[in-house]
């Protein structure tokens, strides 16, 4: 049989294979005694619905894509690569190749021309996509956690061995199935797979059979949370675009000891919002059969002080957020919201949420008697954002297809057509994209009543202001996103912690581009909007503003920026700029 042919033997076995039970057994393997690489991966599969027509796949066509990630920035050393055991045919269709990091970050498919870049290793990867309802992730974490394969993904990635297996690296790996669609051969990702269902209003899912969105997904997934990706915690069965996104086809191998032992188990919510704030609740709403217009699901979303419905068509076998926009209490509490749904499966019948109040801790009075000799200067939280996020939902529309039914017995009367003509049509689904993304722009510079400011080196003791631009642009609308609601700044001389000042939109409330500020400060004659910095600053230092901007919410999740400002230096104090002269009275 050649690399994409199949025969009445092959679909025969198909057919077989369909019927085998989901298996679920989560195999897991010991870490190594020489070295210590832990394989945060889990799998499992399902039997192999037969591919339709022209779109098909053969068992044994697959392969990963590795990827070195350095954890701090989450970002690729060098660049992916492609390893398979099989040849491959000369034309395959593949994406200019990505890592599922980069997706989740907003990453588009790009059709990739060029020749499919891939190689054959030395020592044969192990079953990767399971066809037989079995998993095979025991003998995967064996074999990519040993010290000749991880040799070889550090020559294969230029990085020095030790470097790699320090604590700064993490081997991100994702199964690559190789298959025909519609006479085409395609190499993808899990995630490209479900990236490119999207863009087909789920034809790819239709013709794969169980291949793209179950047993490639779920041969592999994170048991510990990392890098931003959740474990998947699922069943089986067909899962939906979003959640293969989100949560599969991907598995890491992380060294040091450290590595090898999961986070204690804490208490968990499904939200954390702050109070009096407008947020969005999502779930995820699937079916196995076609939801449409004329009879549409119904999610009943029972929320403090009320219940809101939302209506949503979904295509038979997909899936799809549902969502309302609310606002949470005043006050520290947890929000209980039980979904009912008429139609298909909810991801969540019970949402939890923690609401926890925003308070600012204000800093202290500084007084020119303060002093800390002690002090040295730490680093600043790092930067971290979520600054652009993708969702959308299903919309249908009526496709009329008029027959006409004949009749040629009306009244005795044989030898006319009396019949009529009646719509047999059907509804055609598509995909409605939404996005959101947030830009911001943080800075500081010297208050107006800095009487010996030098551009933006002042003497310690005087006040800064703080100015941050807030763009929100999205085409979801306000009735499903909410704009920045909150601003936190955290400073130098309190390392960073203990106490903070809370920002105030200019003109008093919030919107989607608004600028912020520092709140009158209690402690200025003038009541101007400053943050004083200490009289014991240390000359010839920067003054480092940490800002971080939360609560513009959509369905897919929260958008948000950690930024600094490192705008202002410090050289001298306020001191110099006074001085005592005698005064002379009449003689």
């Amino acid at each position: 049989m050649s690399a994409f042919s199949v025969g009445k033997d092959y679909n025969l076995m198909i057919r077989r294979l369909f019927a085998t039970l989901l298996c679920v057994a989560f195999l897991l393997s010991e870490p190594l005694d020489v070295l210590a690489a832990d394989g945060n991966m889990d799998g499992s599969g399902g039997g192999m619905g037969s591919g339709t027509g022209e779109s098909y796949w053969s068992p044994g066509h697959d392969g990963v894509r590795i990827t070195v990630i350095e954890k701090k920035t989450r970002k690729a050393v060098g660049n992916s690569f492609d390893r398979t055991n099989i040849s491959l045919p000369s034309k395959i269709i593949s994406f200019a190749r990505k890592n599922k990091l980069q997706y989740l970050s907003g990453a588009n498919l790009a059709p990739n021309s060029s020749d499919y870049d891939k190689k054959i290793p030395d020592v044969p990867l192990p079953q990767i996509i399971s066809s037989n309802a079995s998993s095979n992730i025991a003998a995967v974490k064996a074999y990519f956690t040993d010290e000749g394969r991880i040799r070889a993904i550090a020559k294969d990635a230029s990085i020095t061995y030790d470097n790699l297996i320090s604590d700064k690296f993490t081997i991100l790996i994702e199964p690559i199935a190789y298959f025909k669609y519609n006479g085409v051969d395609y190499a993808m990702t899990a995630t490209e797979a479900a990236l490119y269902d999207r863009i087909e209003n789920g034809n790819l899912r239709k013709a794969m059979g169980n291949l793209t969105h179950q047993n490639q997904p779920l041969s592999m997934f994170l048991e510990v949370s990392e890098l931003g990706i959740p474990a998947w915690g699922g069943g089986g069965g067909i899962i939906s675009d979003d959640n293969i996104i989100k949560y599969l086809g991907v598995g890491t191998v992380n060294f040091g000891d450290e590595a090898l032992t999961p986070p204690p188990v804490t208490e968990t919510y499904d939200y954390k919002y702050r109070a009096d704030t407008d947020v969005v609740t999502a779930i995820t709403v699937s079916t196995a059969s076609e939801i449409n217009p004329d009879g549409p699901g119904r999610a009943r979303f029972n929320l403090p002080g009320g219940s809101i419905t939302k209506e949503y068509v979904i295509p038979s076998g997909e899936s799809q957020l549902v969502w309302v926009k609310w606002r949470t209490p005043d006050e520290n509490t947890v929000v209980t919201i039980p979904v009912d749904i008429n139609k298909g499966n909810v991801s969540k019948a019970i949402i939890t949420c923690k609401i926890t109040k925003l308070e600012e801790d204000t800093p202290p009075n500084p007084e020119g008697r303060d002093r800390n000799d002690g002090f040295s200067l730490k680093p600043h939280p790092n930067n971290e954002s979520v600054s652009s996020l993708n969702w959308g939902e299903w919309w249908a529309q009526w496709h009329p297809y008029w027959v006409w039914i004949s009749d040629y017995c009306d009244d005795d009367d044989c030898s006319t057509d009396h019949g009529w003509w009646e719509d047999h049509g059907w509804w055609d689904f598509f995909w409605r994209s939404y996005q959101a993304s947030l830009a911001v722009n943080v800075q500081t510079q010297p208050d107006e009543r800095v009487p010996t400011a030098n551009g933006n080196t002042i003497k310690s003791g005087y006040g800064i202001n703080a100015e941050v631009q807030v763009n929100m642009n999205t085409n979801g609308g306000s009735d499903n996103t909410s704009e920045v609601q909150h601003i936190i700044t955290v400073f130098p001389e309190f390392d960073f912690d203990t106490y903070n000042r809370l920002l105030v939109p200019e003109g008093g409330s919030v919107g989607y581009n608004k600028t912020w500020n520092f709140k009158s400060n209690v402690y200025s004659q003038f009541e101007n909007p400053v943050h004083f910095t200490p009289i014991w600053y240390p000359d010839d230092t920067v003054f480092p503003v940490t800002f971080t901007v939360l609560d513009a919410w959509t369905p897919a999740g929260q958008l948000y920026y950690v930024l600094t400002a490192s705008d202002i230096t410090i050289d001298g104090n306020v001191y110099q700029d006074w001085h005592i002269a005698p005064g002379f009275g009449n003689k």
